[in-house]
């Protein structure tokens, strides 16, 4: 399945015969997607019931991020650069 927004595009794809990520005990990241107003993102997420499991806030790599579980258990990263990051 192909999504579509703007200039950005998704790939995806499931495997029915695997098992599921979450009974794997897996927890780190699968993607990470650079987004521009990465709180109003966020606000969205939370509005719409998302399971957040890392909190939006800003890391000293020079990203304001936060984590989303997705319905399969794996782990989505969203983020923006910080304009001034020190």
């Amino acid at each position: 399945m192909l999504y579509v927004k703007d200039s950005c595009r998704i790939m995806a794809g499931e495997c029915p015969d695997a098992i599921p990520t979450r009974d794997l005990g897996v927890h780190s990241h699968f993607g990470y997607l650079v987004v521009d107003r990465v709180d109003e993102h966020h606000a969205r997420a939370v509005a719409a019931g998302a399971e957040v499991v890392k909190p939006l806030r800003n890391e000293p790599w020079g990203e304001r991020e936060f984590g989303l579980r997705t319905v399969d258990g794996p782990i989505l990263m969203i983020g923006s650069e910080l304009a001034n990051p020190g």
